[in-house]
């Protein structure tokens, strides 16, 4: 009987290929065992796929084997549908490759179904689930797994006969005696020719490393001139630095005696006026006279022993002052008696005592 009628909710007029995805959706979904006949509606053809809990088993038809069948049943367009759930087989005779012409055509299925208007969200999987548990193709071993003892006589076999080509080989082509002199010579030429390169190569390595020590040797006595170059430049530079600061200081010193010089001097000139006021109205012309000449006296020895002082400072630095301090001297220089003029005779001096 026809098992479509109920399998029609998605389409309004399914085709013959929209009513076998139906009945192979309503086998995955309720894991329905049976027979599922689909007749050629073009020509003469039949097929018979037996199911059982949803998993293909057996395939027969007009085409005699399972494998043929699915062939012809790939190229079928018109035909008509059962689904008879009481006939069952439990035999299995399904191999990998009615396995694999089985998904190709449950694919197309699903590709014709969408566009007969069936769902994807149900369509998706059927092809995967129908064919899960249908055998894969075997992983293809090596001969030399599937048949070792075979494949090892034909090995030894080939290298036997290897062996054998190699030594044949060899012995063709053995040298001649007169090759065999010319072997030799040419071994002689080449060991005269690598004895003198190993020669030339020796000279060389030793004139590099003359050159080497005779440019390291140069290097370090340029090196030596040079350390002592910059010695005795910074030698010169703290020594003309320190003269600087000594000739500073002495001039700083020098300065300072001159001025200090200067007030005892003004200092003693002042007290000399006094005293020749005092003198002019104590003593008499002569007697000043002698008194003044004494204190001139004095003065010009205060004066001898402030110069023999600045000379001495000047020769213990040993600086190239002397000329320049001479001048500051002689622009510092003082005369003081010079104001020490002889009084004029006080009217009525000559009488005092």
């Amino acid at each position: 009987m026809e098992y479509t009628s109920n399998l029609r909710p998605y389409v309004s007029r399914p085709d013959y290929l929209a009513e076998i995805t139906l009945v192979l959706l309503h086998i995955r979904d309720t894991r329905a065992s049976g027979r599922l006949s689909i007749r050629n509606a073009e020509r003469l053809g039949l097929a018979h796929l037996y199911f059982n809990q949803a998993r293909l088993g057996h395939i027969t038809g007009d085409k005699g084997d399972g494998e043929s069948m699915l062939k012809d049943l790939l190229t079928w367009t018109k035909g008509s549908v059962r689904f008879d759930p009481a006939v069952v087989v439990n035999n299995e005779t399904i191999n990998w490759q009615q396995a694999q012409l089985f998904t190709r055509w449950l694919s197309f299925l699903e590709i014709h179904g969408i566009m007969q208007g069936i769902p994807g969200a149900r369509l998706n999987g059927l092809a995967q689930s129908l064919t899960a548990h249908l055998p894969r193709e075997p992983i293809a071993l090596p001969l030399e797994v599937e048949q070792p003892e075979e494949q090892e006589e034909v090995a030894l076999s080939l290298q036997e006969q290897r062996l054998n080509a190699g030594v044949r080989s060899m012995i063709d082509r053995s040298p001649t005696e007169e090759q065999l002199q010319q072997l030799h010579q040419v071994f002689q030429r080449l060991k005269g020719i690598v004895h003198h390169a190993s020669e030339v190569t020796q000279e060389l390595a030793k004139r590099a490393v003359k050159t080497t020590q005779e440019g390291l040797l140069q290097a370090a006595e340029l090196s030596q001139e040079a350390a002592r170059q910059s010695v005795l430049r910074t030698e010169g530079i703290v020594r003309q630095a320190f003269n600087q600061d000594r000739r500073q200081k002495l001039l700083e010193l020098t300065q300072r005696t001159v001025e200090s010089v200067i007030q005892a001097a003004e200092t003693a000139c002042q007290r000399a006026l006094r005293a020749g006021d005092f003198m002019r109205q104590t003593f008499n012309e002569g007697r000043r006279q002698q008194i003044i000449q004494s204190m001139q006296d004095t003065a010009e020895t205060i004066k001898l022993t402030v110069s023999q002082s600045v000379s001495q400072t000047d020769d213990d630095t040993q600086s190239p002052i002397g000329s320049s301090l001479q001048a500051e001297l002689q622009a510092l220089s003082f005369h003081p008696m010079s104001s020490f003029d002889p009084p004029s005779p006080v009217a009525g001096s000559s009488g005092e005592g």
